[in-house]
C-alpha cells in the first residue's frame, strides 16, 4: 500500500521490519521503487532479494525491467533477459514479453525490441504501445504510425499512452494529415475528455506541425490544464520566436498558480537567445535558480553561454562556464567557438578549441568549428593543420 501511493520510505520501513519476507513482499518494495522511477533502487532491491534466494516471479521480473528501461541501462535488461530465458518458466508470460518489449524500446534497441514482439504468443495493447512509443521516442516516427495503422486495423483497442505516442510521432515528422485524422478520432471516442496527456500531446502536435495557432485555439477549448498544457504551448511559440507570447504565457500560468518547471525555463531561455535578449535571459535564469530552485541542466546551461556569446560577452561566457557544475562539456565549447567565428575572436576561439579537444579529441565538429575560424580570419595555412590533426586523431 505504502509503496503503491508512493510512501516508499515507509514503505521500505515496514519491509525491513518484516521478519519473514517472501517473493511477494519483495516484489511489492521492487514495484513501488520502479513506478516512482528510483530505479536504481529497484534494481538494488532486486539484487538483495536474490541474495537472499528468493525466486523472482513474472511481476518481479517485470518491475526489474521496468528499472532497467527507466536507467536505459540496457546490459542490465540484457542480463535479465537471459535470466529469464535460462529459467524456462516464463517463456510463454505475457507480462514479462511485454516487459521486454517495453525495455530494449525505451533503450533504443528497436531490432531486439521487434524480435521479442514478433515472438510474443499473443499482442495487447502494452505490447503493441510499447513499441509504438519506442519509435517515437527515437524519432522513428513513420515506423511509429504504420504500427499504430495496423494496430487499427487489427481491432486492438488503443489506451492514452497509445494515442499520445503517435501524435508526438506525428509531430516529430510534420505528419499534420495524421495528427487530425488521429484528433478526429479520439474526438468522438470521448478520451479528450478524460485524458489530460494526450490534450497536452495534441498541443504539441499542432506546435510542431506549424501550427500554433490551432494549437492555441485547442489550448483555449481546455477545461483543465496543468504546467504541462501550459509549457507546451509556451514551448510552441518559443520555437517560432514570438518571444511576446512566451513572456505572455509564462505570465499568465504564473498568474494562475501554476509553477513553473525546467522545461518551461528552457523554453524561455531558448526564445531569449534566439531574439538575443541577454538581460531578460539573465533575469530568468536567476528567477529559475533562486526563487523556483531548480537546478540548471547542462541544457539551461548551454543556453546561457549561447545567450552571452551571441551577444558578443565572450569572456564573461567562458568565466560562466567555469562555474556550472556540467563544466567541461563539449557542446559549451563548441557554442563558445561558432560565437568565435562570429565575432572574430581568434585568441578565445584557439583557447575553445584545445578546451574542447580535451573532452573528446575525436569529434569532428571540434574540427570543423576551429576550420571555420581560420578560414574566415584568412588564416588557410592553420586551416590546413586542424584539418590534418582531425584526421589523424580520427582515425586512431
Amino acid at each position: 500500500m505504502y509503496a503503491k501511493c508512493g510512501k516508499l520510505e515507509k514503505a521500505q520501513e515496514v519491509f525491513d521490519a518484516l521478519r519473514n519476507r517472501n517473493v511477494v513482499s519483495w516484489t511489492s518494495l521492487l514495484a513501488g521503487y520502479a513506478q516512482h522511477e528510483r530505479s536504481h533502487d529497484a534494481l538494488t532491491c532486486f539484487e538483495r532479494m536474490l541474495q537472499h534466494d528468493i525466486a523472482p516471479d513474472a511481476a518481479t521480473f517485470s518491475s526489474a525491467l521496468k528499472a532497467c528501461g527507466g536507467l536505459r541501462d540496457v546490459n542490465k535488461g540484457i542480463q535479465l533477459h537471459a535470466d529469464v530465458e535460462r529459467r524456462g518458466t516464463f517463456n510463454d508470460n505475457v507480462i514479462i514479453g511485454n516487459a521486454l518489449v517495453d525495455m530494449y524500446a525505451k533503450c533504443g534497441l528497436m531490432n531486439n525490441a521487434c524480435e521479442v514482439f514478433d515472438n510474443l504468443a499473443a499482442h495487447d495493447v502494452v505490447s503493441w504501445t510499447a513499441l509504438i512509443c519506442g519509435y517515437a521516442q527515437h524519432e522513428y516516427g513513420e515506423e511509429a504510425l504504420a504500427l499504430f495503422e495496423q494496430m487499427r486495423s487489427e481491432g486492438i483497442p488503443i489506451n492514452d499512452v497509445t494515442v499520445s505516442c503517435s501524435l508526438k510521432a506525428c509531430g516529430s515528422i510534420g505528419a499534420l494529415n495524421n495528427g487530425i485524422k488521429i484528433h478526429n478520432d479520439i474526438e468522438q471516442n470521448g478520451m479528450l475528455k478524460t485524458s489530460q496527456l494526450v490534450c497536452n500531446t495534441l498541443i504539441d502536435m499542432y506546435s510542431k506541425c506549424g501550427m500554433i495557432g490551432k494549437a492555441h485555439y485547442f489550448f483555449d477549448k481546455l477545461c483543465i490544464r496543468d504546467v504541462v498544457t501550459w509549457t507546451v504551448l509556451l514551448t510552441g511559440y518559443a520555437q517560432t520566436g514570438a518571444i511576446d507570447q512566451v513572456f505572455h504565457l509564462y505570465n499568465a500560468m504564473c498568474q494562475q498558480g501554476f509553477k513553473p518547471n525546467s522545461i518551461t525555463f528552457l523554453s524561455i531561455l531558448t526564445a531569449c537567445s534566439h531574439a538575443g535578449l541577454l538581460e531578460e535571459g539573465q533575469i530568468f535564469y536567476d528567477i529559475m535558480t533562486r526563487k523556483y530552485e531548480i537546478f540548471p541542466t547542462a541544457e539551461h546551461d548551454t543556453c546561457v553561454v549561447d545567450l552571452l556569446s551571441r551577444a558578443g560577452q565572450l569572456e564573461k561566457a567562458v568565466l560562466l562556464m567555469k562555474e556550472m557544475p556540467s563544466y567541461p562539456n563539449l557542446a559549451l565549447w563548441l557554442t563558445v567557438l561558432g560565437a568565435c567565428r562570429k565575432w572574430g575572436n581568434l585568441e578565445l576561439g584557439c583557447h575553445a578549441f584545445q578546451k574542447a579537444l580535451e573532452v573528446d579529441v575525436r569529434d569532428p565538429a571540434t574540427y570543423i568549428s576551429m576550420c571555420n575560424v581560420f578560414t574566415d580570419a584568412g588564416m588557410e595555412e592553420h586551416f590546413r593543420e586542424v584539418e590534418e590533426i582531425g584526421f589523424s586523431c580520427m582515425c586512431h
